[in-house]
């Protein structure tokens, strides 16, 4: 799961979990998998599918050159630079299906 709010989230349905918005991370990838996808708050996802001047291929390329160890890369969202956080294991497949390509 990607982050870009410090917050767990915004709010919580009736039935106690906590709502969020999935959001295709890199638009143009050609293959449907759930690794490509965020969990974001309905305003950070509002601003990464409308706001986002980060390149597609300047994520990919950032995701993948990055250092093992960071679990974050930044992107530009409503001319803010946020850090993009990500769960380990979401991370590792992430960047396992962007490899493939």
């Amino acid at each position: 799961m990607g982050c870009i709010c410090k917050e767990v989230a915004v709010f919580k349905l009736d039935d106690g979990s906590h709502y969020f918005e999935a959001v295709k991370f890199i638009k143009d990838f050609p293959k449907a998998c759930r690794e490509n996808y965020l969990a974001l708050c309905p305003v950070r996802a509002a601003k990464y599918k409308h706001a986002n001047v980060s390149k597609p291929e300047d994520i990919r390329s950032t995701l993948l050159d990055g250092d093992n160890g960071d679990l974050s890369i930044s992107v530009t969202l409503a001319r803010e630079s946020k850090p993009l956080r990500f769960v380990k294991i979401h991370l590792e497949d992430l960047r396992a299906v962007l490899e493939e390509k």
